[in-house]
């Protein structure tokens, strides 16, 4: 499979992830969006630096934010004052905050251990977690306001959820979420009522995404090193059955849709990946990047990574005029 602007970045792909003691770029704050602009190494260091590429280049990686824990899920969302915020989960520390267009970290909301996340056509945070409650641990949905205020909105009732992995919100506010250790994928209405299995064949389903058009959900198979394909009526909002779409990508966690309809694959072995239905090409290579991908109003022309094994949220460069589909997709 080829891109024309694979040959661009090639340069790039060797980079990886910046280090914290890596030269800085054209100066610049470390920590803000737009500091250390001279691309995968700029912005790591807290005062920029000199020398180095004037202007990032695609494929390029880069420290968005300095976190004090590891991260996973993240979501573009509005903050109660109605400005685009970034929400990102601590899953380790039990906490969700928010980080600001320039880098400023700052605590927002306390569920249990955090994974994937979505924003409802209201605005509210729907967040992958935990809750012990009820006396046992189990996996739930949590919903949490613009405020930060915080409820359970989906419970399994009749058979507990186990591992609440990764949500998505469809073209028709229907909500559908993986639960990782059961191997099955949910979905349920806009008001997280009728629950009902849309699959149990995709092995530890993970990260999804739904397609430009809203007729396919894209699920990764995180342990079986596959991406497969749910279609689904835009017309009536029905899925048909799941089937593979693409094998051979180890580790993947998170989907991200592009604009031109192929795919973007967070993978946590090989990096950014990207990818269609006759194959994939590593486009920014790493090995700690975690399963959640956004794309928002902070540039379209970036694609922002958690790090479930660091302490770092980091972003990477798209090619000129080449981004993701905005988040949510409706």
């Amino acid at each position: 499979m080829r891109w024309v602007w694979l040959a661009v970045v090639a340069g790039a792909l060797a980079i990886g992830c910046s280090s914290d003691d890596s030269a800085g770029g054209t100066g610049g704050s470390g920590n803000s969006a737009n500091g250390g602009s001279g691309g995968a190494s700029g912005g790591a260091s807290d005062s920029g630096g000199s020398g180095g590429q004037s202007t990032p280049q695609a494929g390029d990686v880069e420290v968005f934010a300095e976190l004090d824990s590891s991260s996973e899920g993240l979501a573009f969302g509005k903050n109660a004052q109605g400005d685009t915020i970034l929400y990102v989960g601590m899953n380790s520390t039990d906490r969700i905050v928010t980080i600001t267009d320039s880098g400023q970290v700052s605590e927002f909301a306390s569920v249990k251990a955090p994974l994937g996340m979505a924003l409802t056509q209201d605005g509210d945070l729907l967040v992958c977690g935990q809750d012990d409650s009820t006396g046992t641990t189990e996996g739930v949905i949590w919903k949490v306001t613009p405020q930060g205020d915080t409820s359970v909105f989906i419970r399994g009732d009749l058979e507990p959820f186990e591992t609440t992995n990764f949500i998505a919100v469809a073209p028709d506010d229907k909500i559908v979420f993986s639960d990782s250790a059961s191997e099955r994928v949910y979905v349920t209405d806009s008001a997280g009522q009728n629950l009902a299995i849309l699959a149990s064949e995709i092995k530890y389903p993970n990260g999804m995404a739904f397609s430009a058009d809203g007729t396919q959900l894209f699920v990764a198979s995180w342990n079986n090193e596959s991406v497969w394909t749910i279609p689904r009526d835009p017309k009536v909002g029905n899925y048909g059955p799941a089937s593979e779409f693409l094998g051979g990508v180890k580790s993947v966690d998170g989907v991200l849709v592009m604009e031109a309809g192929d795919l973007v694959l967070i993978t946590s072995g090989d990096g950014v990946v990207r990818a269609d239905a006759n194959g994939s090409e590593v486009f920014a290579a790493a090995a700690n990047f975690s399963v959640a991908a956004g794309v928002g109003s902070y540039g379209a022309e970036w694609l922002y990574v958690t790090n479930l094994f660091g302490k770092k949220l980091s972003r990477v460069r798209f090619a000129a005029g080449d981004s993701g589909l905005t988040l949510p997709v409706r």
